[in-house]
């Protein structure tokens, strides 16, 4: 085995179990209820509603933590693939050490999911603001629920789904095509191929 192989190896290794770790304290966080703690309403006759909290800047920033969190936790798995190919590319092209590219380029993504985790908030106080969300978070407006639904079938056939499933399938086409050097361009890489290629965002 060369030189080469041998530090592919230890780099696929550490960045996978860096990955592993950090999906692994992700999961703990929110199955340990991410910090929030419901009210309880004592309804009489041993019925115990639960309540969220009031919206205060505090419990905002829990929801902001929590929805970031999340995010993390469930793209995290599918985005390893290709953050695994940057560390190796940049490898194999002997102009850096892979794990600490990797980690920027995962940091750009990191940033995309902030952002979806800020308007997913903001969405979240507004709906509840209105009462069209119920105390366990789900929409209480079959009209919300349908419109949301329908609105996500009609992107499916738009040409920015197209695009972005195409960034998607072919990360290597695209990080050959718009690779930019340098810590900065690695985070620059992340924000964008997370733009197009994260669930929530893109594909």
């Amino acid at each position: 085995m060369s030189t080469l192989e041998r530090l592919l190896r230890h780099d696929r290794v550490v960045v996978l179990a860096s990955l592993a770790g950090v999906i692994a304290i992700a999961w703990v966080y929110l199955l340990l209820g991410a910090g929030i703690e419901m009210d309880e309403m004592d309804m009489g006759g041993g019925q115990v509603m639960v309540m969220a909290p009031p919206w205060t800047l505090g419990y905002a920033a829990l929801i902001f933590v929590m929805w970031s969190i999340m995010m993390v936790a469930m793209m995290l798995p599918s985005a390893a693939p290709t953050i695994l190919l940057v560390s190796g590319l940049e490898r194999n092209r002997g102009i850096g050490h892979g794990v600490p590219t990797a980690g920027l380029f995962t940091f750009g993504y990191v940033l995309v999911w902030v952002g979806f985790s800020i308007a997913a908030t903001l969405l979240q106080w507004s709906l509840d603001r209105v009462g069209w969300l119920s105390e366990a978070m789900a929409a209480t407006s079959t009209t919300v629920a349908g419109s949301a639904l329908i609105a996500a079938g009609i992107y499916q056939w738009t040409p920015l789904k197209r695009q972005c499933l195409k960034h998607c399938r072919s990360p290597l086409a695209f990080l050959l095509q718009h690779w930019r050097k340098g810590a900065w361009g690695a985070v620059t890489n992340g924000v964008r191929h997370g733009i197009f290629s994260s669930a929530v965002v893109g594909c």
